[in-house]
């Protein structure tokens, strides 16, 4: 075995061994209506993920998503908001490109501990804006 690979599993072993130990971290995000992505379940069971794929497959779409979870103090919360990491989304029915007044179909929602409860966050995308929604114990 390579020194190379002997390090990377090193620091592998590490980083699982540290995530039950963590207080806060990511756990799940779920995607549906947002840019073609229709209910796509994405578990996050180790501290590093890898998200790789062909052009135009949604992975910018998942990373600005999972930016909506968080909040940067030096930028404020307006940064890392869907309506501004996606500004020209319009809701699309599912069965074609018309354009749609669809309220249940488009949200990013995410699971995550945090003082070591589980808790989950919901942006849902109304009418014509998006709103927030945190939920308790899950």
């Amino acid at each position: 075995m390579s020194a190379l690979k002997r390090n990377l599993e090193t620091i592998w072993s590490q980083l699982r061994s540290q995530k039950s130990v963590r207080a806060n971290s990511l756990e799940e995000l779920y995607l549906n209506g947002l840019r073609g992505i229709m209910e796509l379940r994405i578990p996050f069971p180790f501290p590093v993920t890898v998200l790789a794929g062909p052009n135009g497959c949604g992975k910018s779409t998942i990373l600005f998503a999972l930016a909506c979870a968080y909040r940067s103090l030096d930028a404020g919360e307006r940064h890392y908001t869907p309506a501004a990491l996606f500004p020209d989304f319009r809701p699309r029915k599912k069965n074609g490109n018309q354009l749609s007044d669809v309220k249940s179909q488009v949200e990013i929602t995410f699971s995550y501990i945090t003082a070591n409860e589980r808790l989950s966050m919901k942006w849902k995308r109304g009418k014509d804006k998006w709103g927030r929604s945190f939920f308790g114990k899950i």
